[in-house]
């Protein structure tokens, strides 16, 4: 019987009867397209602008592909519109939470956030009180570690009188995650990315020792005090980045 039907109706037909019954298959299979798209063509070629407006002149359209919406994103934070950038990645975690495309907004809400570490700013070049102005206000947790592609971020050394010490983290302990972000993926400077941020401001670490599975909260420490009060662990600390 089921065969004949197939012989009767033309097989546009069934696919169009398909569609009506699972559109969210056919959307998922619409999101694979993305590395041929022109936003992504253009953002590769680091055409951010004409990015931006390829993904604008079908905003209906791209919106259904994450992966597009989170170049356009990317796109903005090169066109210096962060703010902008910004509400285009959490409106993609909003739309599609389990995505992939939301992990990489959640990376790079936090990137955005966080500033970098200047490449010279131990602060310890000159004495008295101006040996702390090129300190950089950022927050710390006191952790070297050690990130290899595909692997899991291990850590190196614990800096005595920091967050990390405090929240009784061990050399050997490898990170999971940050604030929900799997760190497996992640290069050097992204993992840095989600550690140093504002000081005062807490992260969530998941750490993997061993066979034991937990996860510990740290409230980041201001680098000049850090600098002010443990001016010899501090040198150490940044002559290890």
């Amino acid at each position: 019987m089921i065969t004949g039907i197939f012989r009767v109706v033309p097989i546009y037909l069934i696919a169009i009867v398909f569609a009506g019954f699972f559109p969210e298959r056919l959307a998922l299979a619409d999101q694979n397209h993305s590395i041929e798209s022109l936003t992504a063509k253009m953002f590769e070629q680091g055409r951010y602008r004409d990015a931006k407006k390829a993904f604008e002149s079908d905003t209906n359209k791209n919106w259904r592909d994450p992966e597009d919406a989170w170049l356009y994103g990317e796109a903005l934070l090169k066109l210096g519109k962060k703010p902008d950038a910004i509400k285009v990645w959490e409106r993609i975690i909003r739309q599609y939470p389990r995505s992939e495309s939301a992990k990489s907004a959640k990376y790079s809400i936090l990137s955005a956030k966080t500033p970098r570490l200047p490449a010279k700013a131990s602060g310890l070049t000159s004495k008295g009180p101006s040996a702390l102005q090129s300190v950089p206000d950022l927050g710390i947790l006191g952790i070297k570690f050690l990130k290899e592609n595909g692997k899991l971020p291990q850590i190196a050394r614990v800096f005595p009188g920091t967050p990390a010490e405090r929240s009784h983290l061990q050399k050997g302990d490898c990170i999971t995650a940050v604030d929900g972000v799997p760190t497996v993926n992640l290069t050097k400077d992204e993992m840095y990315d989600l550690l140093v941020g504002t000081p005062g401001t807490r992260v969530r670490l998941d750490i993997q020792r061993g066979k034991t599975a937990f996860h510990t909260e740290l409230t980041r420490m201001p680098c000049k005090i850090f600098a002010r009060t443990r001016p010899d662990v501090w040198k150490m600390y940044f002559n290890s980045l």
